[in-house]
């Protein structure tokens, strides 16, 4: 997460600064350690045998929670970059780019969901926290991408190339 995204906001945007970032930051980094529960010490793992059951035990935390966070978030780091990777390279028009976005909000939802419910039943405070914060910041990454998308499309791909998408780039 953040790898093109706040690259963009604080050297093309400049609507934020790096301190303010960091304030921003530490806030929501607070919030979430306050709301961060301590673990439960003993629970039943629930046994899976399949992606249906996986996704069952996931959702309602019946999983250690490595086994609900570091799935999802290589599969949404990597979904990030490559559509970041297309964007650049100029085989993404802002539409596609924004489509894959939209496409993959509902399994961060869902990922929040599990991440919650799963951080009560790992080993330490910290680990849940660490969690549970990344889970939250990954709201904030599709707010800077929200903004590059509809304010700052320039900032991110070549608005030369975008005349089949007429207004792309001029009147979002």
């Amino acid at each position: 997460m953040y790898a093109n995204s706040l690259t963009v906001l604080f050297n093309y945007i400049e609507i934020i600064t790096y301190l303010e970032f960091a304030l921003l930051t530490a806030g929501i980094g607070y919030f979430v350690y306050l709301t961060t529960p301590q673990p439960l010490t003993a629970w039943q793992e629930a046994q899976v045998s399949g992606p249906y059951l996986y996704l069952h035990a996931t959702w309602f935390g019946r999983v250690p929670l490595w086994q609900v966070f570091w799935p999802f978030f290589l599969l949404f780091n990597a979904m990030l970059i490559y559509v970041d990777y297309r964007a650049v390279n100029g085989a993404y028009t802002i539409a596609s780019w924004a489509t894959m976005h939209i496409i993959f909000a509902l399994p961060v939802v869902y990922w929040t969901v599990a991440v919650w419910r799963a951080s009560t039943k790992c080993g330490q405070r910290w680990q849940a926290f660490a969690a549970r914060f990344i889970t939250a910041s990954a709201y904030f990454e599709y707010a800077i991408r929200y903004l590059i998308w509809k304010e700052y499309p320039f900032a991110l791909f070549d608005c030369r190339q975008m005349m089949i998408e007429f207004g792309d780039c001029f009147f979002n």
